[in-house]
């Protein structure tokens, strides 16, 4: 499946088969025997699902992204790079231990959902070179995610731990351990819509360093934490709820003496609801530990967004 093309039409990123049998172990060995054949059985596959899937779709649906017309140019760059997909999958089955079959296979799933995400035809040699350097963005969020909601008895602790965790996976990607180099601050748009459980949406992700041609690197890291935070869906401890709210005003602080890309009110980036220090105010707050979060938090997004929008640039 992952090198079938993704054609604008994928939303659910393939998952693996759970069972790791000495039959199957067997079958890896003998496919994988002979790149030439291996590759020639993958190029047969395209080719079949591009005939018996593809076309009837697009006759079906005529909006249905097509395949992307080339120069003869690009067009040989692109069957490079399809190559490359090969021989990277072939690679993938020819790992002879099950453990490294599971991480080259996960970096490939990472960069199959993260292709999907940015609407390409098929998955890029880009996406893969970045899911190579950080490791499983994709499966790394969502596992984080499913044990904040799976354990809601012990909430604080698992929070606490999760919180540190999106610290180190945010320090990996732009951070000071990032090996990214000048594709850190692209590859971190994916991972936050991946905090902000946008996944393989092709929507852009609502955040307010966008509005900003070069925003900061302290900007980008503190609001990876503050989508984080503002995902848990429960109430967060109080150290961690006071450097939420810390977190908003840094923010604030960041881009209010910048001049945004835009400047009209309808596009000003505001979070959204499920995304807003409010959802911490009257119903689900702690009164004994924190404040009023609900009117702080409506009274700086007044503030600042009418400051900036009047503001002589």
């Amino acid at each position: 499946m992952l090198c079938l093309p993704i054609a604008g039409q994928v939303k659910r990123v393939p998952e693996q088969c759970p069972y790791k049998s000495t039959q199957s172990r067997i079958l890896r060995h003998i496919i994988t025997f002979s790149q030439p054949i291996f590759l020639f059985i993958l190029r047969c596959i395209v080719a079949f699902h591009s005939l018996v899937v593809l076309l009837p779709l697009r006759l079906l649906n005529p909006s249905m992204k097509s395949a992307p017309t080339m120069e003869a140019s690009e067009l040989d760059s692109y069957e490079f790079e399809c190559q490359v997909l090969f021989d990277t999958i072939f690679e993938t089955w020819y790992e002879r231990k099950w453990l490294k079959f599971d991480q080259a296979w996960l970096t490939l799933r990472d960069g199959y959902a993260k292709s999907i995400s940015d609407g390409e035809w098929w998955m890029s040699e880009h996406s893969r070179f970045c899911s190579r350097k950080v490791g499983a963005l994709y499966d790394l969020t969502n596992g984080i995610y499913a044990i904040l909601w799976e354990n809601t008895d012990s909430t604080r602790a698992i929070q606490s731990s999760a919180f540190h965790c999106i610290q180190d996976l945010t320090s990996s990607v732009i951070g000071e351990n990032s090996q990214l180099g000048s594709d850190s601050t692209t590859h971190n748009q994916w991972l936050q819509k991946l905090l902000g459980i946008a996944g393989t949406s092709t929507k852009p992700f609502p955040n307010f360093s966008r509005i900003l041609e070069n925003p900061s690197l302290n900007l980008l890291l503190e609001e990876n934490s503050f989508i984080f935070l503002s995902k848990c869906g429960v109430k967060l401890p109080v150290t961690l709820l006071q450097h939420f709210s810390e977190l908003h005003i840094r923010i604030f602080n960041y881009i209010y003496p910048k001049q945004p890309l835009t400047f009209s009110s309808d596009t000003f980036p505001n979070y959204p609801d499920h995304l807003c220090l409010y959802n911490y105010g009257k119903k689900t707050m702690n009164h004994d530990a924190a404040f009023d979060a609900r009117e702080y938090q409506t009274n700086s997004i007044r503030l600042v967004s009418t400051e900036v929008i009047n503001r002589d640039f």
